[in-house]
């Protein structure tokens, strides 16, 4: 599975998940804030800017943990699927699911 794993995607998914919520300015404007940090200079983002990251983070972290549970998902059934194909001696089949009781 570590082979198959492509950091792009999750940092794909991140950037959409920013993308949908902040306008091309705001992302400048985050960038450099942290950028700014980084490099240990003081550089602050608009109050307003600041309060639409606070109310906005919850909803951003849920899309984004939607969006990298797909990509585990889709990577999970590929190996699966592999490893099934050559070692089916690995896999045990499933037993039907009993009926419901009425």
């Amino acid at each position: 599975m570590k082979l198959r794993i492509s950091l792009d995607e999750f940092v794909a998914a991140a950037a959409h998940a920013y993308e949908k919520y902040f306008t091309g300015d705001e992302l400048d404007e985050m960038a450099k804030t942290q950028l700014a940090m980084k490099n240990g200079q003081n550089h602050t983002m608009s109050p307003e800017l600041a309060q639409k990251v606070r109310s906005s983070s919850a909803i951003i972290q849920r899309d984004i943990n939607a969006a990298t549970s797909l990509i585990g998902a889709r990577l999970g059934k590929e190996v699966g699927s592999q490893i099934q194909m050559e070692h089916p001696e690995w896999v045990k089949l499933a037993a039907p699911a009993p009926a419901a009781q009425k």
